[in-house]
């Protein structure tokens, strides 16, 4: 089965020869116009699908070039130690993580704000982050984390970094993050208008 661009220019090539042909028949032009016109469609169908094929190509070099510099930052919860990896293949820029909810639902909700951003991360690199933990909109130590409370302990939480590549590019990476399990659920290019 063809693609669809292909079945266009196909399309438009047998659109163009019968319009070649159509002055052709009715006027009964002489053989040789009628060889050099043909020769003048056969030419413009190859310019055709060449442009149409320099313009396929041209955007898999675009999708690929993107590919190679774009950063992919994950979240990582360890034994109450938080750290941000960059697995991608480029540079993160200005790094920052939207604030963490657990337990709202319970009579002891905890905040986990991560209040510095993250200027660059190499390609490879993990930086460790120094949370603020809020229980009940008190600041507490990381001594009262997960352990302490069952609520806390297996609960999975959906984590959102922001981050940008060297080209200016903002991405939204949303994570989910359980006991010994992380799962990336979402990539999202932001555009910026």
């Amino acid at each position: 089965m063809l693609r669809t661009g292909y079945r266009f220019l196909i399309f438009l090539l047998f659109l163009y020869t019968g319009l070649i042909f159509l002055p052709y028949f009715f006027c009964k032009g002489s053989v040789s116009s009628f060889m050099s016109t043909w020769v003048a469609v056969v030419g413009g169908s190859i310019l055709l699908w060449y442009t149409w094929e320099t313009l396929l190509i041209r955007k898999i070099a675009n999708s690929q070039r993107e590919l190679s510099i774009q950063p992919l930052v994950v979240f990582k919860n360890s034994h109450g130690k938080y750290e941000i990896e960059n697995i991608g293949n480029g540079v993160a820029l200005n790094v920052s993580i939207d604030s963490i909810f657990i337990g709202s639902d319970s009579s002891y909700p905890m905040k986990i704000s991560f209040p510095t951003n993250i200027a660059v991360l190499r390609v490879g690199a993990s930086e460790k982050l120094e949370p603020e933990i809020k229980l009940n909109d008190e600041i507490i130590s990381n001594l009262y984390a997960a352990h302490l409370n069952p609520t806390y302990a297996n609960q999975q939480v959906e984590v959102s970094i922001r981050f940008s590549n060297v080209e200016g590019k903002i991405f939204n990476v949303m994570v989910e993050v359980a006991p010994n399990r992380l799962s990336i659920k979402r990539i999202q290019n932001i555009l910026i208008s």
